[in-house]
């Protein structure tokens, strides 16, 4: 059984997957990397498997088997039952983060709907071999080699804009209470309210992001704040995606994957040049058709 409390040493993690972020943020539980024996726990291979050289890489690209709405990437010790979870794996991060902005793009869903997809079924199945047999990842010479150093370079940031938290943004270097009663930003600043005493915080950067990261969680368009007490350390282990700058940095990576596959020419990159990068792939017939099938 999956244990709620983590063994005193050497255990992996069993995920949660969520489909609104990329990478694997929340766990259901823990298992103890216990390979011999009679336990339990005994981690057990299934037939024609590698191994456990999946369980051992370091760096993850992963979805559910189950009617996948998105592949992720984890670079956290996860384990799973068969079934319900596919994986693939590997030493080398770059090589990871290419994989999952191939597995990612329109172009490959497109592939894997049209394969996998049945009216006649209820569910959408994804499973390792089905990746495996369906998708080719485009072939990679020197003349589009900066292509895929791109493409891995901007799915660096697009996941690392996961790893933000509000304590990034807000200095809570003066502050001593644990909790309070309310929670708001007012100009440049992040106000705490205990006992109808304000502490103000100075916002270092992004204001707005702050703002709407605590609008999101604290407030709702029917009571003002509907907790009696928040905590500091809550406050300040808040996620605080940019989802904007996520969601350009995913169109941008998407058309330099569209390029690779279709033989797209192009001669620069970078954010700068991204409204160049859609036109000219655009100008593919292919591109039109994958927007009106997507």
């Amino acid at each position: 059984m999956i244990l709620r409390e983590a063994p005193k040493k050497d255990y992996y993690l069993y995920p949660k997957i969520k489909n609104n972020i990329w990478t694997i943020k929340e766990f259901r539980g823990f298992w103890p990397n216990i390979r011999e024996g009679k336990s339990p726990n005994l981690i057990k291979l299934r037939q024609a498997n590698q191994g456990y050289n999946l369980l051992d890489s370091p760096y993850k690209v992963i979805w559910s088997y189950v009617n996948p709405q998105r592949f992720h990437f984890t670079s956290s010790p996860v384990i799973w039952a068969r079934n319900q979870i596919c994986s693939v794996g590997g030493k080398n991060v770059n090589e990871i983060f290419y994989l999952f902005a191939i597995f990612n793009s329109p172009v490959v869903n497109l592939i894997l709907n049209l394969n996998l997809k049945s009216e006649h079924e209820k569910d959408y199945l994804i499973s390792t071999s089905a990746i495996k047999q369906f998708v080719r990842v485009p072939r990679i010479t020197e003349g589009n080699q900066f292509i895929k150093n791109e493409i891995i370079k901007r799915t660096e940031e697009m996941l690392g804009l996961e790893e933000v938290k509000l304590g990034d943004l807000v200095d809570f270097s003066r502050v001593m209470m644990q909790k309070f009663d309310e929670i708001q930003v007012k100009g440049n600043n992040l106000v705490l309210c205990k006992d109808k005493r304000e502490r103000k915080l100075s916002i270092k950067t992004k204001k707005e992001l702050v703002k709407k990261t605590i609008d999101d969680k604290y407030r709702s368009d029917q009571l003002e704040f509907e907790r009696e007490k928040i905590r500091l350390s809550e406050i300040k282990s808040l996620p605080a995606i940019d989802f904007d700058k996520q969601a350009r940095l995913k169109d941008y990576v998407d058309d330099l994957v569209f390029a690779l596959y279709f033989n797209i020419r192009l001669t620069k990159v970078g954010l700068s040049y991204a409204g160049k990068v859609k036109e000219l792939c655009k100008n593919n017939k292919f591109y039109r058709l994958l927007k009106k099938l997507s």
